[in-house]
């Protein structure tokens, strides 16, 4: 959740609010008060993956050229009429890949990416000198400092953020993004990865306590699906051929049914994946939430990997844990969010090996390093 002041809050709130949007390059500022005529702002991700922001910007005229510029956008809101006194929250910086201009309407169309969003599109390459061996932590630490960003997470109270890494396992893979590798290690810590508005490379821990709460009365529409979780079940899969193991919790199985997480052809994983199964089922077991899609009166402040309190009429309450906003300032505010579940998945567990049990296991394993492969049987 974006910090905010107590009267940025209440403004919001209120039912009668006057917002607009600035955009900043550099020494300039493009606002509604000229010629700023919109701003959509899109978030996607979800836990054990990315998180990647996307702005939509137009402007009047047709006199710019902001291609691979730095822009930061920012929200604000009048919180005081008697004295016009403003307030602005930052929505974040984000880097232009392209301008459309419309010579007919003479406006001017900005897409433009956050950070996470240009690393999905930075291949990787070995040239970057980034070193292995390596634990998790100084991975991402690596990633962090080769791309001028701070890593504001303590690795040290992650899961699995000590395994050693031995050889780069992404110098083969073509076309591997530092997007991905990011991606791989949320998934090895059972984080969600993401860049801040002030740019820092976060990997953020599953919230299991609502951070921020609505009634009907911060609501437009609310579509409420069924329950998803508790986690009971993690699988690690080599797909698509279905190689997998399975760590379960055998006692949340029977008293709730199965809620599967499914990671598949992790990199960081695949090498020893009976050792780290284990830590990211203990991060993971009994975490749930209800899905939902909602229109809000217009907040700004919601962010992808909060968890929500819904407090309806009759004071039933619901959590939801945000997975995409849609957030659009053109003179006036709307905000859409969900909370969506992720995919069902149909492991054959018959099939699949589980590390609480001793089975035989033939895998194919692939040297990347040394560019051979060799059959491996093992009593695991």
């Amino acid at each position: 959740m974006l910090a905010t002041s107590n009267a940025f809050r209440t403004a919001m709130l209120s039912l009668i609010k006057q917002v607009g949007a600035c955009v900043i390059d550099g020494e300039t500022t493009y606002s509604q008060d000229d010629v700023l005529q919109s701003v959509v702002i899109k978030t996607s991700g979800y836990y054990y993956g990315a998180r990647t922001k996307t702005a939509t910007i137009k402007l009047l005229g047709v006199d710019y050229n902001l291609v691979d510029h730095a822009l930061e956008i920012k929200q604000r809101t009048c919180t005081d009429f008697g004295t016009n006194t403003w307030e602005s929250l930052s929505q974040g910086k984000f880097v232009v890949t392209e301008q459309e201009i419309d010579l007919e309407k003479e406006v001017t169309t900005i897409q433009a990416y956050d950070m996470m969003g240009i690393l999905g599109n930075t291949q990787y390459s070995t040239e970057d000198n980034i070193n292995f061996p390596c634990t998790v932590g100084n991975l991402a630490l690596q990633i962090a400092t080769h791309f001028g960003l701070r890593l504001v997470t303590d690795f040290a109270s992650l899961p699995n953020s000590g395994h050693i890494i031995t050889e780069d396992l992404y110098s083969k893979i073509t076309g591997i993004t530092y997007r991905d590798i990011l991606s791989e290690i949320a998934g090895t810590t059972a984080t969600l990865a993401m860049v801040d508005e002030d740019d820092g490379l976060e990997f953020r821990q599953l919230e299991r306590t609502p951070s921020d709460s609505w009634s009907f009365n911060d609501l437009k529409k609310l579509k409420i699906e069924p329950k998803y979780g508790p986690v009971n079940s993690v699988v690690l899969a080599r797909t698509p051929q279905e190689d997998n193991i399975a760590l379960q919790d055998s006692e949340s199985i029977i008293t709730n049914g199965l809620t599967e997480l499914k990671l598949a052809n992790n990199e960081i994983l695949d090498d020893d994946r009976q050792t780290l199964i284990s830590p990211i089922l203990e991060a993971s077991k009994g975490f749930w939430f209800d899905p939902v899609s909602a229109i809000t009166t217009g907040h700004g402040w919601h962010e992808v990997g909060d968890r929500i309190a819904i407090i309806d009429n009759e004071n039933n309450t619901y959590e939801t844990i945000v997975t995409e906003t849609s957030l659009t300032l053109d003179g006036g505010i709307k905000e859409v969010i969900s909370g969506v579940a992720p995919v069902e998945t149909q492991t054959n567990y018959a099939m699949a090996g589980g590390i609480s049990r001793t089975i035989y296991n033939t895998e194919i394993k692939v040297d990347k390093q040394n560019q051979s492969i060799e059959s491996i049987v093992s009593k695991q």
